[in-house]
């Protein structure tokens, strides 16, 4: 059977994909919504950073025996599973990312880590602190001050991460939102130049947010990607 691992954003979690695992779940394929320590009500055991997030779902794959699943990720998500793949070149089959953000310069960073100032939250947007409180439980306040530190250390990290990934050798699909304000065309173009079997792809009437994806393009993207790279019908089957 086919599996596929599905990983969310910062600030999000493994609810967030119920729409699209129902879509993917309907093809026949086995399917996995992780979430990453800190999020969903999972506690932080460790140090909070993508290096971390990405020895969790290698350790996670290894305990529930996942050999080489297809992996979406969203956001972080993604960025997780390309750095997965460079630490363990035979974990994934082939990785599809979405709104993931390679270019963390200064200025941006600083940016949005200025949003995740809960004071200014609570003055300026008090429904998305129930929100965090209902999705991440009493982690809401340590996940926005780690998720800021996090962010901060990718400003200094993510030029070597972006030459790591021509050590990529599982296909992988980078994808864009085309109203995405947050990550651009550019630097996701860039990305995917690196990894030697890759593509690149524009999700249409969509935004950063993953909310804003349609669940049934999302899948048969997904289905197509597995088609294209993935074992024949009666390798699949067994």
């Amino acid at each position: 059977m086919i599996h596929v691992v599905l990983l969310h954003g910062a600030l999000g979690s493994s609810e967030d994909f119920h729409r699209l695992e129902r879509q993917l779940t309907t093809q026949g394929i086995h399917v996995t919504c992780f979430n990453f320590q800190g999020h969903g009500k999972k506690p932080l055991t460790n140090i909070f950073g993508i290096d971390e997030f990405s020895e969790d779902i290698l350790n996670f794959m290894v305990k529930e025996n996942l050999k080489q699943p297809y992996v979406f990720g969203y956001s972080m998500g993604g960025y997780v599973a390309l750095n997965a793949a460079v630490k363990n070149k035979n974990s994934f089959s082939g990785i599809i990312t979405l709104g993931t953000k390679f270019n963390w310069t200064k200025e941006f960073t600083e940016k949005e880590v200025q949003k995740l100032n809960l004071d200014l939250i609570m003055e300026k947007a008090p429904g998305f602190v129930e929100h965090l409180k209902l999705k991440h439980g009493n982690f809401y306040k340590d996940l926005l001050i780690q998720t800021a530190g996090m962010m901060q250390t990718l400003t200094t990290s993510c030029f070597d991460f972006l030459n790591s990934l021509e050590t990529i050798t599982v296909p992988v699909w980078i994808g864009r939102a085309d109203k995405d304000k947050m990550v651009n065309m550019e630097e996701c173009v860039l990305a995917q130049q690196k990894i030697e079997c890759s593509g690149y792809f524009v999700l249409p009437e969509t935004g950063h947010v993953f909310e804003s994806a349609d669940p049934l393009l999302l899948a048969e993207l997904i289905m197509r990607f597995i088609k294209k790279y993935g074992p024949t019908e009666a390798q699949a089957n067994g």
